[in-house]
């Protein structure tokens, strides 16, 4: 998640909601966010042939 603001597919990350649950004995994480996301141009020259 740390890494998400540098990614060219998504914008605008926000976390909504992290929880700690128990799931088949185990302790994990369950985390809510929203983001939008966006399509990259392809670089020049290498469109449809």
């Amino acid at each position: 998640m740390r890494n998400l603001e540098a990614s060219p597919w998504l914008e605008n990350p926000q976390l909504i909601e992290v929880k700690a649950v128990v799931l088949n004995g185990r302790r994990s994480n369950e985390f809510a966010m929203n983001f939008m996301l966006t399509r990259t141009q392809p670089p020049v020259g290498e469109g449809k042939k």
